[in-house]
């Protein structure tokens, strides 16, 4: 995915915000709102990264349950597709 891909049109900033259409929404609301669909974006990316290896809990000697795991992907909002 690239950057390029998150960005944020007027109509579907005005969704993301949850206001109708045409709704006048702040600057700083609307760089909060980039920010996090960016952000969740670059997130997912990781997470399908990882999910790719062959032991997806066990990065740089890092140790976790899988029960950990869907803690964390729950907690940051990310839904992962199963294979």
């Amino acid at each position: 995915m690239k950057w390029e891909d998150t960005v944020l049109d007027d109509r579907q900033l005005e969704i993301h915000c949850g206001v109708g259409i045409n709704h006048h929404i702040p600057r700083e609301k609307k760089r909060e709102a980039q920010a996090e669909v960016s952000f969740k974006a670059g997130m997912r990316e990781v997470v399908e990264w990882v999910k790719g290896k062959d032991h997806p809990a066990n990065i740089s000697q890092i140790h976790i349950t899988k029960q950990d795991w869907q803690a964390f992907l729950k907690e940051k909002g990310i839904e992962v597709k199963s294979e």
